[in-house]
């Protein structure tokens, strides 16, 4: 089987993360009518979904789904597990249900946790399930490719009231009673573009079925005119409520040089000053350079970096190769995603400290808005319910 040319991948991937025109004799002209092919299609199953032509499920519980128009990170996973706490803490029984990206159980589904055991890693689940998983200890979460299949697995199993459907925006088979979208602040749209020629999953138009619109990451310095982007999305949706959040960057946990990595994101007593600390860095996300400010807003000094594709699967190579580097680099410690941990080898054993970072969403300005808001929806869903 041949290798992908990552020469080739790389090239599309500027071209869909850059606002910049690209002259007519380029790559984005063949990929601009790839987009516009796209567009056709996906508009197409969108209108079939509103007219009844393809049949929507719904599930005898409250479903939230949190997802977004673009494809990469726009905080999807910390607000999945935001918002599975703060059900819980509501006293609602909550579950997860992700698709299991990459995972070799997504096709036939299954149970990732059952709210005190992780059953699975991340080469049966993916990534992002495992690490949820883990982080949210007591909740259940459970993967399929077909979200109603899965939940309905979830409810014969957990009898939730409220099922959280963790990248679900576009998974229009699967009825939701609260429709979440994020969009980064410092990009909404992205180029404009849909996939391939930009990162659009869907038409801006698509806001339409928002419930619940947030900005993420709105203490990014980058600048876009929101005015205009507010405009388009009341345009949309009506005067609906529109949050504001901030990304907290933390440690997670701590791996000390030499020992086995334990399962999970561990927290150890190894103590470590961050400000103007040498470290090298690697991370496989949707968008590295989000991890590499991640690390200065800690006060890292980063002296090298190894960057690879979102939920890439490490190698004994790669491994390898990353320690040669934080040697020759004089980094006093190695530092990775929270995400990036879940997919390492376990017996892996580092040159110097491996610290793990994560973030963890929080609102901006008024805590309480948002909690508030879920707690009334929810209060009037489950009685239109009950």
């Amino acid at each position: 089987m041949p290798k992908p040319d990552r020469k080739l991948s790389t090239r599309i991937r500027n071209i869909i993360y850059h606002n910049r025109d690209l002259p007519w004799f380029s790559l984005g002209t063949p990929l601009f009518f790839l987009s516009f092919l796209y567009r056709i299609g996906i508009q197409l199953r969108a209108h079939s979904y509103q007219k009844g032509w393809l049949k929507n499920h719904r599930l005898p519980c409250i479903v939230i789904s949190i997802g977004n128009l673009t494809v990469g990170g726009t905080g999807k996973t910390p607000m999945t597990i935001y918002l599975a706490n703060l059900c819980q803490r509501l006293g609602y029984r909550t579950v997860i249900v992700c698709r299991g990206y990459k995972g070799s159980a997504s096709e036939q589904g299954g149970i990732v946790s059952n709210g005190q055991t992780i059953r699975m890693n991340y080469a049966d689940a993916g990534d992002e399930p495992v690490m949820i998983a883990y982080q949210l200890g007591d909740i259940p979460v459970v993967i399929g490719r077909s979200r109603y299949k899965a939940g309905c697995l979830a409810i014969s199993r957990f009898t939730p009231d409220v099922i959280i459907l963790d990248d679900g925006f576009q998974h229009l088979s699967l009825a939701r009673d609260i429709n979440i979208i994020l969009l980064d602040y410092a990009r909404p749209f992205g180029n404009t573009h849909l996939l391939p020629r930009g990162p659009l999953r869907e038409p801006v138009q698509a806001l339409k079925r928002a419930d619940i619109c947030i900005f993420t990451r709105c203490d990014s310095k980058l600048s876009t005119d929101h005015d205009k982007v507010r405009q388009k999305i009341n345009f949309l949706r009506g005067r609906r409520p529109l949050f504001k959040t901030v990304h907290i960057p933390m440690i997670r946990g701590i791996i000390p040089a030499g020992t086995i990595s334990p399962a999970g994101l561990p927290f150890t007593d190894v103590k470590i000053e961050t400000e103007n600390i040498a470290v090298y860095g690697f991370c496989g996300l949707a968008n590295n350079a989000d991890f590499r400010i991640t690390l200065k807003r800690l006060g890292y000094q980063t002296v090298g970096f190894s960057e690879f594709p979102d939920h890439y699967a490490y190698t004994d190579r790669d491994i390898r190769t990353i320690k040669a580097a934080v040697i020759a680099s004089g980094a006093k410690l190695i530092v990775t995603s929270d995400k990036d941990y879940t997919r390492l080898d376990p017996e892996i054993t580092w040159p110097t400290n491996l610290v793990v970072i994560g973030v963890e969403i929080k609102s901006k300005g008024n805590d309480s808005l948002f909690d508030d808001y879920i707690k009334r929806r929810l209060v009037a869903l489950k009685s239109e319910i009950a």
